[in-house]
């Protein structure tokens, strides 16, 4: 009964399944287009995924089972840093994209609608667990809770950037406009969650 009534588990459920169609559409998507953006994007929600089911596992754990501080906090210092760690993989993975489109260039085709619909909805999702996690962390410090915050925040921005890369080739089509976008676009993705990583990697853990 006291599951029922944490908001801040019930957020988390939503999460995962909200996020569980994230690879499921976005990977569809990477079989009918080429753009670089659109496989990094595929390989970023898919990480994050499994980022959120192991939130979820922690966030159980710490709240529902006894333990030592200690103990919680190995926890909590885990699930931050590993949120961190997808980060960096995502930026590591999007800069290898950008270096192999510098060696072989070629203008993105295809068709990008279910990337952009899917983009389009991701940041409306994510905005608004991003704002729900920030208001529980505000209210109870709780570090599960502040990391999925940041999390969906860099997500949010990331969905931004997918939107204005996928959009490019709706409106120029297979250009050198759309492959320098796309370039710009996953370099700039890389950048953000290259710096957003350093900083939740660092970040101190202080338990509640």
């Amino acid at each position: 009964m006291a599951e029922k009534k944490d908001p801040q588990l019930k957020t988390l459920i939503l999460s995962v399944f909200f996020s569980a169609f994230g690879p499921l559409v976005s990977g569809w998507a990477v079989t009918l287009n080429t753009a670089s953006t659109q496989l990094a994007d595929f390989t970023r929600r898919s990480l994050e995924f499994g980022v959120l089911i192991f939130a979820l596992y922690v966030y159980v754990r710490v709240r529902h089972q006894a333990m030592s501080p200690q103990r919680r906090q190995r926890l909590e210092r885990r699930i931050a840093k590993l949120a961190a760690c997808v980060l960096f993989a995502g930026a590591f993975f999007l800069l290898m994209l950008f270096i192999r489109g510098i060696q072989q260039p070629s203008t993105p085709e295809g068709s990008v609608i279910p990337g952009v619909s899917i983009a389009v909805l991701g940041a409306l999702f994510n905005g608004t667990f991003f704002f729900r996690y920030r208001r529980f962390h505000q209210t109870s410090g709780d570090v599960v809770m502040g990391t999925q915050s940041k999390l969906y925040q860099a997500k949010t921005v990331v969905d931004v950037h997918v939107i204005v890369a996928l959009t490019s080739v709706l409106v120029f089509g297979a250009s050198h406009v759309t492959l320098w976008i796309d370039r710009v676009g996953t370099v700039g993705i890389a950048m953000y969650l290259l710096v957003r990583g350093v900083m939740m990697f660092k970040q101190p853990i202080v338990t509640i």
